[in-house]
Parts: C-alpha cells; structure tokens; sequence
C-alpha cells in the first residue's frame, strides 16, 4: 500500500512538473481571485501553486501528528496490558494452584497382562499387584507365541513370454 501511495505522489509531482515547465512564462503572470466576497489582489501563480503544497503538507503534517499521538498512547495501554499478564503467568508457574487433599489417589491405568488383587490407593500397594500365570487375555499379536500366520493369496502369474501391462488390471 505504501509503494502505491509512493508511486502515486511521484506521478502527480510529475505532472506538475511538466505542466510548470510547460507554461513557465504564465506563472508569474498576475491572476485575479475572488474568495466569497474577498477580493484577492493581482497574485502569480507560482505564489498560489506554493502556497497550495504549503498548506497541503501543513495539513498532512497536523492528521499524521494526531495519528502518531494516538497510537503511542495505544502503545502505552498495550504494553502495561503485557506487564501485567507476564506478572500473573510468573505468579501462576510460582504458586500451585493448591495442596493435594490428604485421600487423594492418582488414577490407575491398567496395564495388559497384570490383574490387581485389590485397587492402588492410600490403603493398598503397588507390591500387591501379582502377574497371571498364563496370558490368556492378551490378544495373539501381542502374547508373542508365534502363531502360524494363515497363507498369502497371490494372484495368478500370466503365461511367460505374454506381454504384460505396467500396472495390473483389479
């Protein structure tokens, strides 16, 4: 957006300056002007022309100037807004966020294979936990006994020497 702005000035500074170049001789020629019922008396041109671009950049400096002011205070709110939620994080990886009660007891996850006698908790053990003698509620792929895998059907192979396609045809 900034270089099209850009671009935009540089053309409009051209303009008026081939147009300047062009009628050089009429610039400081005097003009009369009329402003409601103010009579301006005989002004160059090139007068009125500076004062336009003077009064324009007056004008751009006062909107940018209120803009800038507005932003540094945005800034300001912004930046304490920031302090403020860096204090509370700080305060908050500081503090737990309370005691654990006294008959707190983690969750059990269950492992394969294992079976408790009796539930882990504050009265109970992890010691108490005794493995089974036999793996039987543990699926086949993962006992690790080897079980025979049932035979892989192929397809049919085509006669030798027939041409074959580059991808098989399903």
């Amino acid at each position: 957006m900034f270089f099209l702005a850009f671009i935009l000035l540089i053309l409009l500074v051209a303009v008026a300056l081939v147009i300047a170049v062009q009628n050089f001789a009429v610039l400081f020629s005097s003009v009369h002007l009329t402003f409601l019922s103010w009579h301006l008396p005989g002004i160059p041109i090139l007068v009125l022309c500076l004062l336009g671009i003077f009064l324009g950049g007056l004008l751009l400096y006062v909107v940018s100037s209120i803009s800038a002011h507005r932003d540094a205070r945005e800034l300001k709110k912004l930046r304490a807004r920031v302090a403020e939620l860096e204090e509370e994080k700080a305060q908050a990886t500081k503090t737990p966020s309370g005691p654990l009660p006294p008959n707190f007891a983690p969750p059990v996850v269950p492992l394969p294979g294992f079976a408790p006698s009796s539930p882990p908790g504050p009265t109970g053990s992890l010691g108490q936990w005794q493995p089974p003698n036999s793996l039987q509620n543990v699926p086949p792929s993962a006992s690790g006994n080897n079980l025979p895998m049932p035979p892989r059907q192929f397809p049919p192979l085509p006669p030798t020497g027939a041409p074959q396609p580059p991808f098989p045809h399903q």
